[in-house]
């Protein structure tokens, strides 16, 4: 159980603890790539003790967001609505839930992509890393921003990390569709209900990127109002 870090963060500033919480959410999204890499080794007893760390992450997460909520006063001053806020921990917590789910469901089933493809998933996973730390990245300059006054230099930062979201993100869609082709070309040698579920987990795979899309459009929102 973490401790009770964040009514002291929300007091400081609120988007420090929302950065707080979305660091955390980057843990989750990284042990999803190490259990991913596992999962295609063959490594089932390292890939559940990967799994675990996926899933302690998300419930970290989870309390995290809890407390969160708990302790941002209604009445508190802010430069931002705390609904908007509140929006922005809410997108950010869907990307660590989502990483719970893949890891979750992969497990199950001890469930693998064939080799052939196994490269080409890597890359796919790490572009959904990298999206995600990408938005890490944004909320840690909206923090900059806060401090400095929303001065322009600052808000250009963040939209300039924004946008590499959103780059990272088509990609991950063009990854997809990649993927999507190459497991059509071989399903017909696999578990006809393995196919299916190995489709679900590029569809999810795919949805951490665009999760970590959208916490960035919150952002924009932030920003801007």
């Amino acid at each position: 159980m973490l401790p009770n870090l964040v009514g002291e963060s929300v007091l400081r500033s609120p988007m420090l603890a929302l950065q707080e919480h979305m660091g955390v959410v980057l843990q989750a999204v990284e042990a999803l790539g190490d259990f991913i890499a596992l999962a295609q080794d063959g490594a089932w007893d390292g890939a559940l003790q990967a799994q675990q760390r996926v899933a302690d992450r998300e419930s970290d997460a989870d309390h995290l967001k809890q407390q969160l909520r708990g302790d941002m006063p209604k009445s508190l001053w802010m430069p931002v609505a705390r609904s908007d806020l509140l929006d922005l921990l809410s997108a950010q917590d869907k990307i660590a839930n989502r990483a719970k789910d893949i890891a979750g469901l992969m497990l199950g089933r001890q469930l693998a992509f064939p080799p052939a493809l196994t490269d080409g998933v890597n890359d796919y996973l790490a572009l959904s890393v990298d999206a995600t730390a990408g938005a890490l990245a944004a909320v840690e300059a909206t923090q900059v921003l806060y401090q400095s006054g929303f001065g322009e230099r600052q808000a250009a930062e963040v939209e300039r990390l924004i946008v590499d979201v959103e780059r990272l993100e088509r990609a991950s869609d063009r990854k997809q569709v990649e993927l999507r082709a190459q497991l059509f070309q071989v399903e017909r040698a696999l578990s006809p209900v393995d196919v299916m579920f190995l489709y679900q987990v590029l569809d999810w795979v795919g949805s951490v990127a665009d999760r970590a899309e959208k916490v960035t459009h919150r952002l924009l929102l932030v920003i801007k109002s």
